[in-house]
């Protein structure tokens, strides 16, 4: 549309959680300001950083910059309190980390507004700071489950947890859509994300993807994440169980939709148990079989075809036979393919 740089153009709200993001914050918001969709409202929630971030935000000189500040609650606090904030047709939650190609919300509003649509789509790249580099993320959005054009949960089948990645930053979501719905983050202090973007997706009556890679996601601070995950190692669990309960009370959990959760829930909760410190991984992996695994409906039960990942489904027998204690040691013993330093061995077992 010809109208997309100028101010009768929709507004977009940005809304950006900063803690102590002094490394990347100005990156960040350079990626921002200098977007060719200039019709923006950029909402800086500091969830209380000890650093100089704020003081990085004040020296913009740029009037659609705002700074809401906070005591520490975590960042889906930080988020919705944004999201109350925001005056924007359109919101994107951004992370203070990552950056933005300059075309992005411009092409992403373009699609939006073109096929009247409540959210878009697009693909990142993953950055690797310490080179440099960027390499495309295929896995957060696999275009091939997805019809051409528009379509709606209902037209992804069983992969309607599989196409899509449940976080934010790669999506763009119309105000109305979210707040009409109820549609916040929870207080976790992680997996917080997936309780916005897997509603959006399932009550938006029109979806749509923007076939480029548009966004920069920094790969190399998993330093802070982990510290974070490390806080609260069984917040995906809870989170989880919130999705499903949606679902449910939605009248959503089809068939379809129950396989595509199960076999979402089940490489998510391997996902966290792989990638998780010892101690937690420990913790998680109790949490798991006491009611993880029955609160998601996950069992094998349903039998190897019901999975799409037949070593997934493997491992899913391990956890549901083996002693927690004895799955832990043996999922950490694959990770080192067989190789486990006896030291790390023992440091383990001490706990």
């Amino acid at each position: 549309m010809n109208a997309l740089n100028n101010t009768e153009s929709p507004l977009v709200s940005v809304i950006i959680p900063v803690f102590n993001s002094v490394r990347y914050i100005r990156r960040c918001l350079d990626s921002i300001v200098g977007q060719s969709y200039t019709n923006l409202e950029i909402l800086c929630v500091d969830d209380g950083s000890k650093d100089d971030s704020s003081r990085i935000i004040e020296s913009y000189q740029d009037e659609r910059i705002t700074i809401i500040r906070q005591e520490n609650q975590g960042p889906g606090t930080a988020r919705n309190n944004g999201m109350d904030a925001c005056t924007g047709e359109y919101i994107l939650f951004f992370d203070s980390d990552d950056f933005l190609h300059p075309d992005m919300i411009k092409k992403m509003m373009s699609k939006i507004i073109s096929e009247r649509c409540s959210m878009a789509i697009c693909k990142a790249f993953e950055f690797d700071e310490e080179s440099g580099t960027a390499h495309p993320m295929d896995y957060s959005l696999i275009t091939e489950y997805v019809p051409s054009g528009t379509f709606t949960f209902k037209d992804l089948g069983d992969k309607v947890l599989q196409f899509a990645i449940g976080w934010n930053w790669d999506k763009i979501y119309s105000s109305k859509l979210l707040k009409d719905n109820g549609i916040r983050y929870t207080k976790s202090k992680n997996s917080e994300d997936l309780m916005v973007a897997f509603p959006a997706i399932f009550l938006s009556e029109r979806m749509c993807y923007v076939d480029d890679y548009l966004i920069y996601h920094v790969v190399d601070n998993y330093a802070s994440v982990s510290r974070t995950r490390r806080k609260d190692p069984t917040a995906f669990i809870d989170n989880s169980v919130y999705l499903k309960r949606f679902l449910e009370d939605n009248n959503l959990f089809s068939d379809d939709v129950k396989r595509s959760y199960v076999n979402w829930f089940l490489k998510f909760a391997l996902w966290h148990i792989d990638t998780l410190d010892d101690r937690s991984k420990i913790k998680a992996v109790k949490s798991l079989k006491k009611r993880g695994l029955k609160a998601c409906s996950t069992t094998s039960k349903y039998g190897e075809s019901y999975f799409f990942d037949s070593d997934n489904y493997k491992r899913l027998l391990n956890l549901e036979r083996m002693p927690g204690f004895i799955f832990t040691i043996h999922t950490a013993w694959e990770h080192y393919s067989g190789t486990w330093p006896i030291r790390s061995i023992k440091k383990f077992l001490k706990g």
